[in-house]
């Protein structure tokens, strides 16, 4: 689809704060409410990855709101994701989108997702700096890990998922980032 409309990051910002995610890819305004396993989820990740950067305050952790402008124009929204410190200008966390990809982009798969839309974003992701792609999938309860567009390894719940490419020493078992309470 060629855009027929480009919006600014204020236009993006001013939309309603209705607990929608926004991208803006190729023209198009998408906005998807994630239901709450979706959310469980993605948030489980994130609360693993921020006990690691408590001892270790090498990055940031972003939720799904955040937007990173790609050199496309696109605006992606991760799920999850991950910007090393050293990676802001002189350190210092922007106050805009990031123009850049994180270093770790985690999408939670919803039934609505298209295989191809998907790889569209894995490919836009690595092209503007991502160094992981995580894609986790609950109907499976696996964890796809994108260390290129091309490679790529699926891991099951009694796999560890390792993501010391950009988190030294970081590694959780798959199953740890689908847990539940007790009911």
């Amino acid at each position: 689809m060629t855009p027929t409309t480009f919006m600014t990051d204020e236009e993006l910002l001013s939309l309603p704060k209705n607990g929608c995610k926004y991208e803006y890819v190729e023209g198009e305004l998408i906005v998807s409410p994630a239901k709450m396993p979706h959310e469980r989820i993605g948030f489980r990740l994130g609360h693993l990855i921020e006990n690691y950067l408590e001892q270790n305050p090498i990055a940031e952790i972003y939720g799904s709101s955040t937007g990173y402008r790609m050199a496309s124009g696109n605006l992606l929204s991760p799920d999850l994701s991950v910007v090393l410190i050293s990676r802001f200008p002189d350190g210092v966390e922007p106050d805009s989108f990031g123009y850049f990809a994180p270093d770790i982009a985690v999408e939670v798969l919803s039934p609505s997702e298209r295989q191809r839309k998907l790889k569209e974003k894995i490919v836009e992701y690595f092209a503007n700096g991502a160094k992981l792609v995580l894609v986790i999938n609950p109907k499976t309860r696996s964890v796809t890990i994108y260390r290129s567009p091309e490679k790529a390894e699926t891991l099951q719940e009694t796999q560890t998922l390792d993501c010391s490419l950009v988190l030294p020493g970081f590694a959780c078992t798959v199953a740890e980032i689908f847990k539940k309470r007790s009911r």
